[in-house]
């Protein structure tokens, strides 16, 4: 066995304590880099601040999308029962028909609703009594917006109308945009085929609304 000379291992040791790693010191964040962070933080939050204000005053409500689901629903129900019950026929006969113009005149206006005239439909049932029934979509402005209303009345023994239901039955529509009803007649018979019209929201979105006419006498004796 050797030993190392005294001399040796001192020049070693020396070597080692030279040898190690220094741990830099954690002086931590100035005060200047705290002031940046800060201001940076503080910006992002108002901005995302901004950007969730937006979005919640532009996002409509559950009510409100609830409410216009609704009324969708409605027009698509009350319109297909009134044009099945309609003679298809224009302009209306002494049996019933349609009436698409837009003058708010006596003829298109049994109803006394307010607005203007999209689709006007008129139909008779005899059983038990003779009955004349008026179903009138109209275009109703209601302070920034539109709405289409449904005026229903009827008439006994050609009796004064009566009206029986008046409700809104579109979510709001442009009230610069209004209605206007479109026709597809066959020319051999005169009947009505197809009745349109397009529907504005107040945001700039369209939607086509087309229904068929059915002669009740079709499919009833």
């Amino acid at each position: 066995m050797s030993i190392a000379p005294t001399g040796e291992i001192g020049q070693a040791a020396g070597d080692g304590a030279q040898g190690r790693p220094k741990h830099p010191v954690d002086a931590g964040f100035t005060l200047v880099e705290m002031l940046v962070a800060m201001m940076v933080t503080g910006i992002l939050v108002a901005a995302l601040a901004t950007a969730f204000s937006v979005v919640v005053r532009v996002t409509p409500t559950s009510e409100d999308r609830l409410d216009d689901a609704r009324s969708t629903r409605s027009l698509s129900t009350f319109l297909s029962h009134d044009t099945a019950s309609t003679p298809p026929f224009a302009p209306e006969g002494s049996t019933g028909g349609f009436d698409v113009s837009t003058a708010a005149s006596a003829a298109n206006n049994d109803c006394s609703g307010g607005g203007a005239n999209i689709v006007h439909m008129q139909w008779t049932e005899a059983i038990p009594i003779h009955v004349t029934y008026v179903a009138n979509y109209r275009f109703v402005i209601e302070g920034d917006a539109a709405r289409v209303h449904r005026y229903l009345c009827s008439s006994t023994d050609f009796g004064p109308y009566v009206l029986e239901s008046a409700r809104a039955i579109t979510p709001s529509l442009d009230p610069a945009k209004v209605p206007v009803a479109q026709l597809e007649i066959d020319p051999s018979s005169g009947r009505v085929i197809v009745l349109t019209f397009q529907l504005t929201g107040v945001s700039g979105e369209t939607i086509l609304v087309e229904t068929t006419s059915r002669n009740p006498s079709d499919f009833f004796s």
